[in-house]
């Protein structure tokens, strides 16, 4: 019995492999995009996170810490110190 491969055109064949080469390259590509754009994106979440963090930090230092700290978007903060609980 030969292969059922075998009994296609070269055409067929041809056409076949390159689009089984289109569709790997798409999926490779998919996959390098998505991790790119996740990493891309915790770099940007952890860069806002220190900003925020160094704002803070200089309201502490400077003794101008409100008692409601200012955030935008999503953010929260909290701010904990050694006489918290006294």
């Amino acid at each position: 019995m030969r292969q059922p491969w075998r009994r296609w055109t070269l055409r067929t064949r041809l056409l076949l492999i390159g689009l089984l080469g289109l569709a790997l390259a798409q999926a490779i590509g998919s996959v390098a995009l998505y991790t790119a754009l996740s990493v891309a994106n915790q770099r940007a979440v952890d860069a806002d996170a220190h900003a925020t963090a160094a704002a803070v930090a200089e309201l502490v230092s400077s003794g101008r810490l409100p008692a409601t700290v200012p955030v935008t978007g999503t953010e929260m903060v909290q701010v904990v110190d050694s006489g918290a609980g006294s």
